[in-house]
């Protein structure tokens, strides 16, 4: 009698306990590199290992397909679980006087084992009673960076995928408006994303795409970025992205760009001439000094009087003051850099031509540079301009003095 209300106490006992076993998981987020080996601890708020028989302790991975795989099925690997890959083991909990440890350890990580591992208790009729979960996550550091510079007037693009080195390629690059586009590719988890301009951090918007790569989530950052190039003081300038994740383990990659950057705007130096009413084959000359090539075909005249626009090796005939003809000359100098010398001729000077401004005109994609020229009144001296005077009234006063001695 006694051996009978033991057992019945002891089932009810178990039955009612079992029924209350609670389950904690720590951590409940673990990372690791592949070729890693983790171990997964769930732990049963009773030491009593008779509690965990009819109320089974399993491990199951629900992959980011939503796929499930049973791991363990109480005390035991399950038939379908790779027992190359995975062990369980089971104990009272070395960190709790009451728990009992259920710890999966996976040897050999890799790929496919990003995703959620669950722990769940159930009961003979294989209902869960109650369930824990542990995030895992398989890092993988971003695998590639690049940069591209694009020329928002033209669409030209250089890029990179290379970090700044003293011996990086040096690009020239005219001043203007560019886009830079950076794309950080293949991590886990989310990249963090930099860039610099100049070694000075921009700010900028990271947008991220979620791809897999077997289970595991491969995350791509990309920003865009528009900046303003102009050539100024500084004899080289950077532009710079990094993208990485934040665990020290794994240094950031970086991508960057050398530029020389030059102006489209040429340095012109012209001369201002001076003349007088009726001279012939006058000229205005202007030199034209730039980085880049410059074409003849975008330079013209304003003859500043009639408005007309003049194009080299063309002329045009104001009918009151002869033909007006533009030259356009060019010299490469041995750095690339080129001097265009142009001028204006006038075959006739009148005086109209001393009340106008005359202009160089230089076009360039969507700008337009004028640079004036004025013609000036050439000075004459007063000993010039009074000397036929003075022979006139010395001629007039020795005729007089002859007439009036003859009348003597």
């Amino acid at each position: 009698m006694d051996i009978l209300l033991a057992v019945g106490l002891f089932l009810l006992t178990h039955q009612g306990l079992a029924a209350d076993i609670v389950l904690t998981v720590n951590p409940i987020q673990v990372e690791a590199k592949r070729q890693e080996a983790i171990v997964l601890d769930c732990q049963g708020n009773t030491r009593s290992v008779l509690e965990y028989i009819s109320n089974r302790v399993n491990w199951k991975h629900v992959a980011n397909d939503g796929t499930t795989h049973k791991i363990t099925t109480g005390f035991y690997l399950d038939d379908g679980a790779d027992k190359t890959k995975y062990d369980i083991q089971h104990a009272n909990s070395d960190n709790s006087d009451t728990n009992y440890s259920f710890k999966l350890k996976i040897f050999s990580v890799v790929d496919d084992d990003d995703g959620k591992y669950v722990c769940e208790n159930e009961d003979k009729t294989n209902t869960v009673l109650s369930s824990k979960e542990v995030q895992f996550t398989v890092i993988n550091p971003v695998e590639k960076v690049k940069l591209e510079l694009l020329t928002i007037t033209t669409g030209h693009r250089i890029s990179s995928e290379s970090q700044i080195m003293q011996n990086s390629v040096i690009y020239e690059v005219e001043e203007g408006d560019y886009e830079v586009t950076c794309t950080a590719e293949g991590s886990n988890p989310k990249p963090q994303m930099t860039l610099k301009f100049n070694n000075n951090v921009q700010q900028v918007e990271t947008t991220l795409q979620k791809s897999f790569v077997g289970n595991r989530p491969s995350y791509k950052g990309i920003f865009r970025r528009e900046i303003s190039l102009s050539a100024d003081k500084i004899d080289m300038q950077t532009i710079e992205c990094s993208g990485g994740i934040p665990r020290k383990q794994f240094p950031d990659k970086y991508a960057g760009l050398r530029l020389k950057v030059f102006s489209v705007v040429p340095e012109v130096e012209c001369e201002n001439v001076s003349a007088l009413v009726r001279y012939r084959q006058t000229k205005l000359t202007c030199r034209l000094h730039s980085m880049r090539a410059i074409d003849c075909s975008r330079i013209n005249w304003n003859d500043g009087y009639n408005n007309f626009v003049i194009y080299p090796g063309n002329k045009t005939h104001d009918p009151n003051y002869g033909p007006v003809v533009v030259d356009c000359d060019s010299v490469t100098h041995e750095n690339k850099s080129m001097t265009v010398t142009t001028s204006l001729t006038f075959d006739m000077i009148e005086d109209v031509h001393f009340d106008a401004l005359f202009y160089v005109e230089y076009s360039y994609g969507n700008h337009e540079h004028r640079y004036p020229v004025k013609l000036n009144m050439k000075e004459v001296s007063s000993a010039v301009v009074v000397k036929p005077f003075g022979i006139l009234l010395c001629t007039l006063l020795a005729f007089f003095v002859r007439r009036v001695s003859r009348g003597l």
